[in-house]
């Protein structure tokens, strides 16, 4: 408990945002409770307590139990954690196959996973909901510049560079779609991200946007050697040798850039082009979602 608490206090301290945690026997029963009581929340499931949290709670709440095996449960009489866990553990198993074998420890509390401190990054990326739809172009590139740049400060924080650049955006209908490239190299360098993010929006159609973000993944450890193309073209048609030079050169630059962003805030360096944005923050909608994803455990 003392740990959970440290937990809320630092990310209270860091980031200015309140989050739940949750304290169980088990890594399942810890989720469950940091859902329990949320935005601001604090549960504790005691080893004794087990069966009278999860009893009352729908089938749903049980990690697997989507909305069809719900439906299915349903359709056997089992709408609640205790109807499953009542069920005979086999029955489970040959309607629902290894899958039921999961839920239904799952629904007696148990769980087996080990608790791991670290994992794989599998991607990092930046995504933003707009108050109102945004149709000026030369504002979404300006956005997508600083979304790049904010991604590519990550991941060199965090030793780590990607070859997978993907672009997200959401139209005022709510259709969402995704556009992909690879590179041949690996970067975390925000200036050649942004330039296939650039490329990757004029593959979407010119209409309003509601939300827009980008992802890079396939990441790796900085450490790892490059193994570039013999041959390759630089940007704008220019020669390899142009391409390099420009690469070496912000590579140069960029950990004082860095340095200067970590001592002042991430908006001391930002480009010019940005300066005249109009769409500040303010509303909440308008703040962007950073988000990371990771291995399974």
């Amino acid at each position: 408990m003392e740990i959970g608490q440290r937990i809320k206090d630092d990310i209270l301290s860091a980031t200015r945002l309140v989050a739940s945690v949750g304290v169980a026997p088990t890594k399942f029963l810890a989720k469950l409770a940091s859902d329990l009581d949320k935005p601001d929340g604090f549960r504790v499931i005691q080893p004794g307590e087990v069966r009278t949290v999860l009893d009352p709670l729908p089938v749903s709440k049980i990690f697997g139990v989507g909305p069809r095996n719900a439906e299915r449960l349903h359709g056997l009489g089992v709408r609640t954690v205790g109807d499953l866990a009542k069920l005979p553990r086999n029955a489970v198993a040959k309607r629902f196959g290894a899958s039921g074998l999961w839920i239904h420890d799952l629904a007696h509390g148990s769980d087996p996973r080990r608790v791991t401190s670290r994992r794989e990054e599998k991607s990092r990326g930046i995504e933003r909901t707009f108050a109102e739809d945004i149709a000026d172009r030369q504002e979404l590139r300006n956005l997508l510049f600083t979304f790049c740049e904010e991604v590519a400060f990550h991941l060199r924080d965090r030793g780590l560079r990607g070859k997978t650049v993907t672009l997200k955006a959401r139209f005022s209908d709510f259709r969402t779609v995704t556009r992909t490239k690879t590179l041949d190299a690996p970067t975390n360098i925000g200036a050649r991200i942004f330039r296939v993010a650039r490329e990757l929006l004029t593959k979407v159609d010119e209409r309003p946007l509601r939300l827009l973000g980008v992802q890079v993944s396939r990441l790796e450890d900085v450490r790892q050697p490059v193994q570039q193309k013999l041959f390759e073209a630089g940007a704008g048609g220019g020669s390899r040798t142009d391409a390099l030079e420009t690469q070496e050169k912000l590579a140069k630059v960029t950990p004082s850039l860095d340095k200067l962003r970590r001592k002042f805030g991430r908006g001391t360096i930002v480009p010019a082009s940005t300066l005249n944005e109009k769409r500040g923050g303010g509303d909440g909608r308008d703040a962007p979602r950073v988000h990371s994803e990771r291995g399974a455990d």
